[in-house]
């Protein structure tokens, strides 16, 4: 089953009938994409939620940041916006009862983990290569409270991903290493891989590898 509409202003599809929730933040473009090398990957039932995001640079920034790049736009800092956006999606199309996670990749990755912060929609957080580079997160993360909620996080990199010569994403590994420490001792339960190449290398499969997890994980426990 599959059903596409426009919410907000916002393009979303919905996968499914029963089983965990994956909230996917995502280019229109790969709806179709996601959806398939998940259900390849994925033999227990799951229900998937993508929603579009338009302005990755602005949507997904959970404040200012000038770009990393000529040619690029700076972040705009408009992440709790969308995050409403989402939660009013969320609260429509997802009935209760069902664990729902949220994933992303890149910086809806990190978006994913901002939500985390700000809302108690979700169980669980995939973030695939997370953009968390992004200037004064890892102090964000200290200086706030996760939402309760939230039991389990996924996080993943590409092993190459920081051997680049931007000083700013070179703390992209530091940085994510750092909060599978942070979060493991606050007694979350969490997981982190490393994946082979550099940041735009099977953006998909390492994206949905985590929802996998986190279905899987959810389903062995049997906790929700």
């Amino acid at each position: 089953m599959k059903k596409e509409m426009t919410i907000f202003d916002i393009d979303v599809a919905l996968f499914g009938k029963e089983g965990p929730c994956a909230v996917v933040i995502s280019a229109k473009e790969d709806f179709d994409i996601i959806f398939k090398t998940l259900k390849d990957l994925e033999e227990k039932p799951f229900r998937l939620l993508l929603i579009e995001v338009k302005d990755w640079n602005d949507d997904l920034s959970p404040w200012y940041a000038k770009k990393l790049f000529k040619g690029d736009k700076d972040c705009g800092g408009h992440a709790d916006e969308y995050l409403e956006k989402v939660k009013m999606i969320c609260n429509e199309l997802i009935e209760d009862g069902f664990e729902v996670l949220i994933a992303g990749y890149s910086l809806a990755g990190l978006f994913a983990l901002y939500s985390a912060y700000n809302t108690d929609l979700f169980k669980g957080v995939v973030s695939a290569s997370g953009s968390l580079w992004f200037p004064h997160f890892i102090d964000y993360t200290k200086n706030n409270k996760l939402a309760p909620s939230l039991k389990d996080i996924y996080l993943s990199l590409g092993d190459k991903e920081s051997h680049v010569k931007n000083t700013q994403l070179q703390t992209t590994e530091t940085n994510t290493l750092f909060l599978y420490e942070y979060y493991k001792s606050l007694g979350l339960n969490i997981f982190f891989e490393f994946n082979e190449g550099n940041h735009f290398k099977d953006s998909t499969l390492r994206l949905t590898k985590g929802i996998k997890w986190m279905i899987d994980n959810w389903s062995e426990k049997n906790r929700y």
